[in-house]
C-alpha cells in the first residue's frame, strides 16, 4: 500500500492505494487541503501523516522535497526560491527543488558547515491530478 497526497482540482486528498489494483480512493477530510491560484504557485506548503513537503513548480513541472532543512531543521518554506533553488533562511544552505541534492553550503560568518541533501518524493501528474508519494523512506 502507498499513502499519497493528491491534487484534484483544487483540493488536496489523502490517498491510500495498491500497486496491483486500480487506485483505491480514501477521502480523508482531516486532510483535504484547498488552494487557488495553482496555475501561480510556485511553493506550498503541505503537510500528509505527520510530514511536512514542500511542493514547488519549476518550468511547469512539480516537484516535492522534505520542509525541514538537514543542516539545522529549519523551514524552508520560510526560505527564498528562485530559479529551482530553494535557499534556508537560517544559515543560507542551498537546495535543488527538483532533486532536494544541496548545491549550496550553511553558512555562519566566515564557517562552511557539512552539505547534506533533503529528502525528495516522487510527484507525477495524472488526469489532471499531482501525486506526491510520501510512502518510500
Amino acid at each position: 500500500m502507498i499513502r499519497s497526497i493528491v491534487l484534484y482540482g483544487d483540493n488536496w486528498v489523502a490517498i491510500t492505494y495498491s500497486l496491483n489494483d486500480r487506485w483505491r480512493k480514501q477521502w480523508d477530510l482531516k486532510k483535504l487541503r484547498k488552494y487557488k491560484s495553482l496555475r501561480k504557485l510556485k511553493k506550498k506548503l503541505i503537510e500528509l501523516d505527520e510530514k511536512k513537503i514542500l511542493l514547488t513548480k519549476v518550468d511547469g513541472a512539480y516537484y516535492a522535497i522534505s520542509n525541514k532543512c538537514p543542516h539545522m531543521g529549519g523551514s524552508l518554506y520560510k526560505g527564498t526560491f528562485q530559479d529551482g533553488i530553494i535557499t534556508c533562511p537560517r544559515h543560507g544552505a542551498k537546495y535543488d527543488a527538483k532533486t532536494g541534492k544541496g548545491v549550496g553550503k550553511p553558512k555562519i560568518l566566515f564557517l562552511e558547515f557539512k552539505m547534506e541533501d533533503d529528502r525528495s518524493y516522487p510527484v507525477k501528474v495524472e488526469d489532471g491530478a499531482i501525486l506526491i508519494d510520501i510512502s518510500a523512506e
